[in-house]
């Protein structure tokens, strides 16, 4: 039996079933010193092929691929072939053996009590010679690396937003420093406190806007990069993330600029007109 995407690599359009395959994997050292493939094994006739098996956690981490190259490997059950045991390389010689055995429930409601089930057994009858795991240690192991990996990121970005936080502040009070004078003026024309303070706001706000419309980009440089360092695992940054950044830049930005912006709102028109 062939799995969908491995008969569809072998044999294309044509039709799998009657097909002849010979097995012919492990290589060897050849008078010349050379590695050479060994003498071809037994030949198995393709009696059909499996209906296409729904992608899962344990095919990506297991390196299942989509690449029509037949000596690609796909580890995937769509790329897999299925023989009788009986028959299997290697099982007719002085030392038969079995690696590995996969085992699959008919129902996820049932898969930990089936997984249960075959430890014990295993464990009664081997005692510690064999080792039983499932995909859900793999999704456990999975998720304290991508947990791990969550704070790392998370860590760095908050230190990155209180330094931003902090320059648009000590910015937005050098700004008022040097437009005391502006600001006095603008008073004894007619400003209220009121309008001094939404102006400063407002331009603590632009800043913010324009840092993190500057940091976006970046961003997704970033979860690229990310991407090809964690081998495999995609980093995106869906409309939530772009979201919660631009809320993040916004409430930073107005948050730091309250003090300037009431610093400003409290300068004496007198005051800022005798001073240089």
């Amino acid at each position: 039996m062939l799995g969908s995407r491995l008969a569809s690599r072998l044999f294309g359009d044509e039709p799998a079933l009657g097909g002849k395959l010979v097995w012919q994997d492990e290589w060897h050292t050849g008078p010349t010193g050379e590695l050479e493939l060994s003498p071809a094994g037994p030949v198995y006739t393709v009696i059909g092929v499996m209906e296409p098996v729904r992608s899962s956690f344990l095919t990506e981490m297991q390196g299942g691929t989509e690449d029509d190259d037949p000596s690609s490997p796909d580890f995937s059950a769509d790329g897999g072939a299925y023989v009788p045991i009986t028959s299997a390389p290697g099982m007719d010689g002085p030392n038969p053996r079995v690696d590995e055995i996969h085992a699959a429930s008919l129902s996820s409601r049932g898969a930990a009590q089936a997984i249960d089930q075959i430890r014990q057994v295993v464990e009664a009858e081997y005692q510690e010679r064999l080792r039983v795991s499932s995909v859900m240690d793999y999704m456990k192991e999975s998720m304290k690396e991508l947990r791990s990996l969550a704070a790392g990121i998370l860590v760095l970005a908050s230190a990155g937003l209180v330094i931003a936080s902090i320059n648009v502040l000590n910015l937005m009070l050098a700004r008022v420093l040097r437009r005391t004078r502006a600001i006095g003026i603008s008073a004894a024309l007619g400003a209220g406190q009121r309008d001094v303070f939404r102006e400063t706001l407002a331009e603590s706000l632009v800043l913010g806007v324009c840092g993190g419309m500057l940091g976006l980009p970046l961003s997704f440089g970033l979860a690229k990069l990310m991407s090809r360092i964690t081998q495999g695992t995609t980093v995106s940054l869906g409309l939530a993330g772009v979201l919660a950044g631009a809320a993040s830049c916004i409430a930073a930005s107005v948050l730091f600029g309250l003090y300037p912006a009431y610093l400003a709102a409290r300068v004496v028109p007198a005051d800022a007109l005798r001073g240089d």
